[in-house]
């Protein structure tokens, strides 16, 4: 419910920004589509990363997101004694912050994902 909500963000705030420009709607799915994806990356990442936690599971998943769900792990290894850390981490579940944040600063350089073979001999 909380991702269809941020769509409907997305779709009021399209519509609202092209009413002031006095635009029509040519284009105007491209622009939904965009901002949608924004919402919606980190809950399906988060459903589809622990499908692919389960054996049998096939298809491909994007090597970004598999990226953001490390940065995830280590996040929440970090939330008992950084507030910060802790904030983060509820609002990326709680849908009140994109998932693009982990990709940006300062979280991208604190949260550098460990490639998955790390480790292995």
């Amino acid at each position: 419910m909380s991702a269809a909500a941020g769509q409907v963000r997305v779709l009021e705030q399209v519509l609202t920004d092209r009413d002031r420009r006095g635009g029509d709607l040519t284009g105007m799915a491209h622009e939904c589509f965009a901002g949608g994806y924004e919402v919606t990356r980190g809950p399906w990442a988060l459903a589809a990363g622990s499908d692919f936690l389960t054996a049998g599971t096939t298809g491909d998943f994007p090597d970004e997101e598999f990226e953001n769900l490390l940065r995830l792990v280590q996040l929440g290894t970090q939330i008992e004694h950084d507030p910060d850390a802790a904030s983060l981490f509820v609002d990326l579940f709680t849908l009140r912050r994109p998932w693009s944040t982990l990709e940006e600063s300062p979280w991208r350089e604190r949260l550098a994902p460990v490639p998955a073979d790390a480790g292995a001999n």
